[in-house]
C-alpha cells in the first residue's frame, strides 16, 4: 500500500486540524506544532489494500473538475468582456435592459 497519498490527505482531514488545534491551544502568540505534539496524534489511516487506488481515483476526479470549473469562468470571463465591448461599440441595444 502506498502510505504516502494516505498520509497527506490524513495531513488536510478535519481529524488532523483539530489534533493540530488542541496541541498548540495553549502556544501564546504564535502557536508552533513541534514533533512531541506530532508524536502523540493519532492517525488513522485505512488498512485496506486498495485505500491509496481509491483516493487517487477520487482526486483524479475532484482535479478533473477543477478544471472544468476553471475552464467555464475563463469562458465566462472572455463572454462578459465581448458583451461589454459591444455595448459600448454600439452593436447591441442595452438602453431596453437597463
Amino acid at each position: 500500500m502506498a502510505v504516502a497519498p494516505l498520509l497527506c490527505a490524513w495531513l488536510g482531514s478535519n481529524h488532523f486540524l483539530r489534533q493540530a488545534e488542541l496541541a498548540t491551544s495553549g502556544d501564546s502568540i504564535q502557536p508552533t506544532l513541534g514533533m512531541k505534539d506530532l508524536a502523540r496524534f493519532d492517525i488513522n489511516l485505512p488498512t485496506h489494500p486498495r485505500a491509496a487506488v481509491d483516493l487517487a481515483a477520487q482526486t483524479a476526479k475532484i482535479d478533473t473538475l477543477i478544471a472544468e470549473a476553471e475552464r467555464f469562468i475563463d469562458l465566462a470571463v472572455e463572454r462578459r468582456s465581448a458583451l461589454i465591448t459591444a455595448a459600448v461599440m454600439g452593436q447591441i441595444d442595452v438602453r431596453e435592459a437597463a
